[in-house]
């Protein structure tokens, strides 16, 4: 055993070359239930509750960044024998820097399924503090209270009850506008989610996918990523933005000598994602682009467009299935994981009939490869194209989420001169 003398300015010294044991283990042991405390004082204040089964670390709690805490912490090492029948240990610790250090660390050594973890009230850090403030009733409720610690991979109610709360402010939650008076009813893209775009060859999903780009940066300031190898060359895509931006085309532009103005704001506002055409484009590769973009240009988009130009190396035992649910689940879980939205435009295969009102509007179900396209998806969307009059519909066939929007249909006019899309007064779907 040890002893400890504490001085009047709560100085401590313990006898050299003495075992280092929490204070009170000889009643502990009496049961499979261990509170955890760092001072003797804590403990006698739990005992004043009629909790005799709380103990006290040896050293009190290591400082918050600390390094190499290994030595501090080897006193754990000699209780094995009596860890292995202990059933639940309440972790009632001070709530300040070294305190919380001391839970991470007393929960990564005695196993994050067996820990409980006490909440003290506002002003009150520790169980002497409690006893003092509260009264011996109400600080064994506040222990007896303790919440099961988080455990990797499971989520408790009690973990998202703000987020719950926060979900009743709809408005706050509810997605951004993507400025098209009848869109903005059914489509709000959300930060964190994943909306597939298919369309046939021609209907307009980049010239689609471009607008909202540039409505989004112009009313909320987002910032774009593009991967997008039918646009290139580069210089001819930061072209199309700016037609959007400044609905003209880019002949007029020029000479309305508006250059000055545009190409600040396409700089402030969009990236194009690419390199040397020999290099390999998978998944991997863009998104650790995009990573590394993140941490100079935060983006709140990243449209890639479309996925038959990304490179997919899969493996030979590696059904097109298997891979493209891989490859949607790790797209699903960068968005969510940067709290970006991310765009992927896919093709449908071949469909019967081509030509205004002659061929249906697709489904994710037809994109090539896998239904996964579908299934993974929080929104989907399909663009048809009447070429007779240059009108576009927008069909929002998947929301995931209310906040998001709803399933309908949306038609769009393009004007060839302003080089835009703009609601249009027709309601009734040319597509039938």
């Amino acid at each position: 055993v040890n002893v400890k003398y504490r001085g009047e300015v709560k100085s401590f010294r313990q006898v050299k070359g003495g075992m280092r044991s929490p204070f009170n283990l000889d009643v502990a042991r009496r049961y499979d239930t261990w509170i955890w405390t760092e001072g003797e004082m804590d403990v006698l204040a739990l005992a004043m509750a009629g909790l005799e089964n709380a103990l006290s670390v040896p050293d009190g709690a290591p400082p918050e960044g600390a390094r190499n805490i290994e030595g501090k912490m080897a006193w754990l090492e000699s209780l094995q024998p009596d860890l292995a029948q202990v059933k639940r240990h309440i972790l009632a610790l001070d709530q300040d820097g070294p305190g919380k250090r001391l839970e991470r660390e007393m929960v990564r050594r005695l196993g994050e399924d067996v820990c409980w973890i006490v909440s003290w009230p506002e002003g009150v850090k520790d169980a002497n503090d409690c006893l003092v403030a509260c009264g011996p009733q109400r600080l064994r409720e506040i222990v007896e209270q303790a919440k099961v610690g988080s455990v990797s991979g499971v989520i408790h109610c009690h973990q998202v009850v703000g987020e719950m709360l926060a979900a009743l402010e709809m408005e706050e939650n509810r997605g951004v506008a993507v400025g098209f008076e009848v869109l903005d009813q059914l489509y709000r893209p959300r930060l964190g989610e994943m909306t597939i775009v298919t369309g046939m060859p021609g209907s307009g999903k980049s010239e689609f996918l471009d607008q909202v780009a540039v409505n989004l940066a112009q009313r909320y300031g987002w910032r774009f990523g593009f991967y997008s190898p039918e646009n290139r060359p580069y210089a001819s895509h930061f072209a199309k933005l700016a037609e959007k931006r400044g609905g003209r085309t880019w002949e007029v532009l020029v000479r309305e000598n508006r250059v000055a103005e545009i190409i600040p704001w396409l700089d402030a506002h969009f990236v194009l994602i690419g390199g040397d055409d020999t290099e390999d484009w998978g998944l991997q590769g863009i998104l650790g682009i995009v990573g590394k973009c993140m941490r100079r240009f935060p983006l709140k988009g990243l449209v890639l467009d479309p996925w038959n130009e990304v490179d997919h190396n899969r493996q030979r035992e590696v059904t097109e299935t298997e891979h493209i649910s891989r490859s949607l689940t790790l797209l699903r879980r960068f968005a969510r994981k940067h709290e970006i939205h991310l765009w992927l435009v896919a093709h449908p295969m071949k469909l019967d009939g081509r030509g205004s009102k002659t061929y249906p509007v697709p489904k994710p179900y037809d994109i090539a490869g896998s239904a996964h396209f579908f299934n993974k998806a929080d929104n989907c969307l399909s663009v048809w194209r009447d070429v007779s009059s240059n009108r576009v519909e927008i069909h929002v066939q998947k929301i995931r989420f209310r906040q998001s929007g709803q399933p309908g249909v949306c038609i769009l006019d393009y004007n060839r001169q302003t080089r835009r899309y703009s609601q249009s007064e027709v309601r009734k779907p040319i597509s039938g």
